[in-house]
């Protein structure tokens, strides 16, 4: 069977444990974050549509103090209690969200509260885990594998999608945080098995200045590259996000209705998002290279952008480039980005990467968001047009990225 199954993945049978086992870690990981999104995205919609703004600059915040907090944390343990600190401390974190909701309901300043953290969590847990795999693989071994490895994220938020979108119907949605909880239960158990054939499990990182992940980047053109195409990719989904909430606020009205419309969107991306991983992206990156995976979507997105401006507020319009966007982001946009780190240096991984993917993914967040506001007084049309030059703007960065990449 092994033999079979790796036939059809066109990959080694020596690599089916390791692969296997960081399927199985993403899938828990996305799974339980894909039950907690809609739930999020959902409370996003109580208040004005104008607080959105003010919920990202939150975000920001408390994503600069996940991420000092982290550095403290990594200074002290070593890097495989770290990681596994990380998951329990979150776990906790949803029990306690699960006892609020059923004693206090959905209150605004518990909607609030909880968009702040499970903005905080998608990134600092999935930045973590990615920080293990990166670790785990080497760069010819990332290029054969991460495509499917990447599989397992749509897979997990798959599941976990139709999970909520079914029982979302038949129960309170606050019941389904049991579930999201025991999910990074297990993801926190299988970062173990991988913990074993990482180089660093025993690496203590002592972050002398805290600062100094900041100074590499701003040492390093590539490392510079890397930030502009964070944050240029978070302001174009930014974008994309806000008008989402606009379009959907005008279209849907009650709180189950907005749960399952977002639950069967991340349903439909993830089914084609895990497809096109299993059976192209490697192949992709084989053939075409590191350039189309970075490069396809902002050029695709663009040219929604205009459409989307030219047919506001048709729902179904806007939805289909929003799957297109969020499909090209699992199946070429993140795998090609985690593969431009694997070619950094240790030290330019463990003091950089967290901060990429917490503070300055949120800082892109919050600028974008007062950005998308200041043009959106004008008109939601500049708004769009706004976004479409933004998605050039991120074309051309990720080209520029992708051929550092081939240097290293």
């Amino acid at each position: 069977m092994i033999k079979l199954i790796s036939q059809i993945l066109s990959i080694s049978a020596k690599d089916f444990k390791i692969l296997s086992i960081s399927f199985a870690f993403l899938f828990s990981i996305f799974c339980s974050y894909s039950i907690l999104k809609p739930l999020r995205d959902t409370l996003a919609t109580v208040g004005a549509l104008h607080d959105i703004k003010w919920l990202f600059m939150a975000t920001f915040i408390f994503s600069l103090v996940a991420v000092f907090a982290g550095m403290y944390l990594s200074a002290r343990v070593k890097r495989g209690s770290y990681i596994v600190i990380i998951f329990l401390f979150f776990t906790l974190n949803i029990f306690l969200f699960y006892i609020f909701f059923i004693s206090y309901g959905e209150t605004l300043w518990g909607a609030r509260v909880f968009f702040v953290w499970a903005s905080v969590f998608n990134l600092f847990v999935i930045s973590t885990g990615f920080l293990l795999l990166a670790d785990r693989f080497d760069k010819d071994t990332s290029k054969r594998l991460f495509g499917i490895i990447f599989a397992g994220a749509s897979l997990g938020s798959i599941i976990g999608a139709l999970f909520t979108s079914l029982l979302s119907k038949f129960t309170s949605i606050e019941n389904l945080l049991l579930v999201s909880a025991l999910l990074l239960l297990i993801a926190a158990f299988l970062s173990t098995l991988l913990l074993k054939g990482a180089k660093s499990k025993d690496l203590v990182i002592n972050p002398k200045n805290p600062f100094n992940g900041i100074s590499l980047i701003l040492k390093s053109k590539y490392l510079l590259l890397i930030a502009g195409f964070i944050l240029l990719t978070t302001a174009a989904n930014t974008f994309l996000y806000i008008e989402q909430a606009r379009v959907v606020k005008l279209v849907f009205h009650s709180r189950e209705e907005r749960v399952s419309v977002f639950a069967n969107i991340d349903f439909i991306v993830q089914t084609l998002s895990l497809l096109i991983q299993i059976f192209f992206t490697g192949k992709v990156a084989k053939r075409l290279g590191i350039s189309f995976l970075l490069v396809i979507v902002p050029l695709v997105l663009a040219f929604g952008f205009v459409v989307i401006a030219f047919s506001h507020p048709i729902f179904y319009i806007f939805v289909i480039f929003m799957i297109i966007r969020r499909v090209g982001e699992y199946a070429f946009i993140k795998p090609g980005r985690e593969m431009t780190f694997v070619v950094l240096s240790e030290e330019e991984k463990y003091r950089t990467k967290s901060f990429f993917d917490t503070a300055l993914y949120r800082f892109g967040d919050m600028g974008s968001s007062w950005l998308e506001s200041l043009l959106s007084h004008i008109g939601v049309k500049v708004a769009l047009f706004g976004g479409a030059f933004l998605c050039l703007l991120w074309a051309y960065n990720a080209f520029m990225l992708s051929r550092f990449y081939k240097k290293r």
